[in-house]
């Protein structure tokens, strides 16, 4: 028993640290190249809209809202960057 809420509480420490996504298509945006977007950890202001069952573009608002990126510069992303940083949201959680 004690040995579960070890492992619990070290997944719950590893989840507070942001996680930096390197992508496989950078983006360019004006004269910046992003070739990495880094998710901060999810607080409960991200969640206050957020619906009960969240659909892609609400996953890349609150990805939005803790990178500090815009929501445009998703919106010029490859499919496979998406995908991988909806992932890394959905374990933030």
């Amino acid at each position: 028993m004690a040995e579960e809420n070890e492992d619990k509480t070290a997944k719950a420490k590893s989840r507070k640290k942001p996680a930096t996504i390197k992508l496989i298509e950078p983006v360019e945006w004006g004269e910046e190249v992003i070739k990495e977007i880094t998710l901060k950890p999810i607080r409960g202001k991200h969640l206050r809209t957020l619906p009960s069952n969240p659909t892609l573009n609400d996953i890349l608002k609150i990805a939005s809202k803790i990178s500090g990126v815009s929501s445009a510069v998703f919106d010029e992303m490859c499919s496979e960057d998406i995908t991988r940083i909806s992932e890394a949201v959905g374990e933030l959680f």
